[in-house]
């Protein structure tokens, strides 16, 4: 659920808002890779970092961290591919101009951070973080 909330701040800045969905655009989440590490306890201030890895006409990627504020423990990740859809037509379909130039600056900015360690992995990879 805070990943989905995260995706709603990125939206919100980008522009994705209740005109661009009644207009037929919205992306859609068509994977999803969640990964647990630690545990959170009820009343922890909690936040998330969400860095947009690649970028297409139609396809978003982004790679979400959940941290726990104060030791700033990394607590889950999650990596998910996010498809655009034109919602009319229920069909893949480009995003609208400005958004994609919206998404790939923020791609080119978050290009400098380090390639997250668990990029790509599949369930029950043996992988370490």
């Amino acid at each position: 659920h805070l990943f989905g909330c995260a995706m709603d701040v990125l939206y919100r800045r980008l522009g994705i808002d209740a005109a661009y969905r009644a207009a037929g655009g919205m992306f859609y989440t068509v994977e999803s890779h969640v990964k647990h590490f630690a545990e959170a306890k009820a009343g922890d201030a909690l936040y998330v970092t969400t860095q947009v890895l690649d970028v297409d006409d139609k396809r978003l990627h982004v790679f979400h961290r959940l941290h726990r504020r104060g030791d700033d423990t990394l607590l889950a990740t999650g990596e998910q591919m996010h498809l655009h859809v034109d919602t009319t037509s229920a069909k893949a379909a480009p995003a609208d101009g400005a958004v994609r130039q919206k998404l790939e600056a923020l791609r080119a900015a978050h290009a400098a951070f380090p390639v997250p360690r668990d990029l790509g992995k599949p369930v029950g990879s043996r992988a370490k973080r």
